[in-house]
């Protein structure tokens, strides 16, 4: 459960995601700017999962974004003691470009454990997205026909139908324009004050959008910003955090040729 929008504008890179969690999930941990020597002197910028650890989006100081969707895989109820997904996106932000966040992904990480999910992978070069079903990871293609944005969805409950109510709303989003209040894409914020089962502000029976985080990577810093999300209702001009992190540039340097 959640909706995430990629798009490319004349400052950089914008990707905002709405995550949906049961009532009953712990309050997440507020965007913060996080280091660790066992991911390989990395720094990276996410909330956190308080109940299970890792983060569901982040950005790192290379400007690379790592998003995970649930998915809902019959064969998810089978698993026992399977481990967090949000961890993967946590690994996956250790690596310095998203060539080798793939390579990580897709050939030296073992996802047999893990229940189904998309993942999300995207800098100033472009996006890359990925879905685990739980036997096989296969690359998909943006479910828009557009180089400068995407959206991706996934929903617990009736998902083909919400993803395809979610789909006419970002089209319909799109061709206005590209709105926003606040910073924040309008499309993000269907539903406020007024939540339905399928709007990207959702409300259901045990289930709600619980918050709002939205990476912006530039050429030489990525800006994030979040905010809490009560019932549809959300202060934009107040955000629970704003961070910024300086971008770092991979330099290449080559051995001086032999006189």
């Amino acid at each position: 459960m959640c909706t995430l929008s990629a798009v490319v504008d004349q400052t950089g890179l914008l990707v905002t995601m709405n995550r949906d969690e049961l009532d009953s999930r712990e309050p997440e941990l507020p965007l913060a700017i996080h280091a660790q020597r066992d991911l390989a002197d990395r720094r990276w910028l996410a909330p956190i999962d308080a109940q299970r650890g890792g983060t569901w989006i982040g950005a790192n100081d290379r400007g690379l974004v790592v998003a995970l969707l649930n998915g809902y895989s019959p064969r998810d109820d089978r698993l026992v003691g399977a481990p967090s997904r949000g961890t993967l996106v946590v690994g996956a932000l250790a690596q310095a470009t998203m060539h080798g966040a793939v390579s990580w992904v897709g050939a030296e990480h073992d996802l047999r454990p893990y229940a189904s999910f998309s993942l999300i992978l995207a800098d100033l070069s472009g996006l890359r997205a990925f879905t685990w079903d739980g036997t096989r990871l296969a690359e998909r293609t943006p479910p828009w026909p557009r180089r400068d944005a995407a959206m991706y969805t996934s929903s617990s409950w009736a998902g083909p139908a919400v993803a395809r109510c979610r789909r006419e709303a970002f089209s319909t989003w799109l061709a206005r324009g590209q709105p926003k209040t606040d910073g924040v894409p309008d499309f993000h914020l269907i539903g406020r004050g007024d939540p339905a089962e399928w709007t990207p502000l959702m409300a259901r029976p045990r289930a709600r959008t619980r918050s709002i985080t939205q990476l912006r990577v530039q050429v030489d810093e990525i800006r994030g910003r979040h905010w809490l999300v009560d019932h549809g209702r959300v202060e934009l001009t107040s955000p629970l955090r704003e961070v910024s992190l300086p971008r770092t540039l991979a330099c290449r340097t080559s051995a001086p040729s032999a006189p």
